[in-house]
């Protein structure tokens, strides 16, 4: 697909300063496989969007990331113009909430398992769409 996507973000230094990424227009699949690595070990939020998407259905895929837990948001509108976001649903979770960059989430929306990050990621880059087996 990648006909007209962008990835972007920022990262935090130990320090809490934000660290901005220069947005990568039209990225390879090494470019997103780098900046994803980049981010593995970090605090922050690196975000594809797919600039070309249609009027509904998913345009953006964001990866928030603090201390090794990883939240998937794909945003979409539906046919009706309203704004929906899929998330992963970890059924096994407690249901605990986690701290991602200020704000609570429920340990069941977040992923520890940087493949399936990848996976994800992989395939909004080739389809501009993710499967609602792995976000729904």
């Amino acid at each position: 697909m990648n006909i007209d996507m962008v990835i972007g973000g920022f990262s935090l230094t130990c320090l809490g300063e934000r660290e901005q990424l220069s947005p990568v227009i039209r990225p390879s699949e090494q470019d997103l496989y780098r900046l994803l690595e980049y981010m593995r070990d970090r605090t922050g939020v690196l975000t594809i969007r797919n600039n070309f998407a249609d009027e509904s259905g998913p345009y953006q895929l964001s990866l928030y990331s603090q201390d090794n837990n990883y939240l998937l948001l794909l945003s979409e509108f539906d046919i009706e113009g309203e704004h929906n976001v899929r998330t992963p649903n970890n059924d096994n979770a407690s249901g605990d909430c986690i701290d991602i960059l200020g704000e609570m989430h429920s340990d069941k929306t977040l992923v520890q398992n940087f493949d399936f990050i990848y996976r994800v990621f992989k395939e909004f880059f080739n389809t501009g769409n993710v499967s609602k087996e792995l976000l729904n």
